[in-house]
């Protein structure tokens, strides 16, 4: 159960991943995610995926309209921890970047998550295991 809530909260938070790219071209769009990814991000349940219409999740609203604190870090090692503050729970994993998707693994448990539309301060993320949409915010 612990883990299955890790993994809905880090589908914002997955969105963006990895640090290590071995590609010097400036241009590629996932060395930006990257690079955007790394920090301190707050998750938020946003919706059900079929309620959703991409093309309208609002990347400049960095409004998360919850009481939840739920925090993920991504670190530039391609490690990370996953910190919920009403629980005092701090979940450690590690996270890759690969295309549009984060795949992010703690002990065996592994999960993948797809960046639907991000800026440098508001991601979402869909989590296909619970059908769901995340939204993270940066707050460092």
């Amino acid at each position: 159960m612990e883990f299955k809530k890790f993994f809905s909260i880090m589908l914002l938070v997955i969105a963006v991943s990895m640090g290590f790219s071995s590609c010097s071209d400036d241009d590629d769009p996932q060395d930006g995610i990257s690079q955007i990814l790394i920090g301190r991000w707050q998750s938020a349940y946003y919706a059900e995926a079929d309620e959703v219409d991409v093309d309208e999740l609002d990347v400049n609203d960095t409004n998360l309209n919850c009481d939840h604190h739920v925090f993920i870090v991504f670190n530039s090692d391609g490690t990370g921890h996953e910190i919920d503050e009403d629980y005092d729970e701090d979940i450690q994993f590690t996270y890759k970047i690969k295309g549009d998707k984060i795949y992010l693994k703690s002990g065996s448990e592994s999960v993948v998550v797809r960046i639907l539309k991000y800026n440098d301060r508001v991601m979402y993320t869909y989590l296909e295991s619970d059908d769901i949409i995340q939204k993270m915010v940066k707050r460092k």
